[in-house]
């Protein structure tokens, strides 16, 4: 379960790139009602095929669902190139949220200067 929660809690981090989202309040809901529903329609479309590809009884007993269904379909290089794509992707997400995290305290700082200290980004 905690996997599913994950894929549906990107939805936070729209809060970090918010200050550069021009129309705000119109292009960011918009945003994120579309990319909740992309994503809900790709995780149900994932599911079916998983169940279609393997069955209730095996999928039940898989430890790595889209692994066992590649593999089902192309053998061990199906399997082990799922297995290299979730790598990609654990990795570049780390990577994105490092530096969309890093923007917002950047976004802070200079709001923090500009009210203590007026006029100091100006120079």
């Amino acid at each position: 379960m905690l996997f599913v929660l994950f894929t549906y809690s990107g939805w936070n981090e729209s809060a970090y790139i918010s200050a550069e989202v021009k129309d705000t309040q119109r292009n960011l809901v918009r945003a994120l009602v579309i990319s909740i529903l992309v994503v809900t329609v790709l995780y149900l479309l994932a599911n079916w095929a998983y169940l279609r590809a393997l069955g209730l009884p095996a999928l039940a007993k898989s430890q790595a669902v889209a692994a066992d269904v590649l593999e089902k379909a192309w053998g061990p290089t199906g399997a082990i190139m799922i297995s290299l794509r979730v790598v990609v992707s654990a990795v570049t997400s780390a990577n994105a949220t490092i530096i969309v995290g890093a923007r917002s305290n950047y976004a802070l700082g200079r709001h923090m200067v500009h009210l203590l200290f007026p006029g100091a980004l100006e120079r």
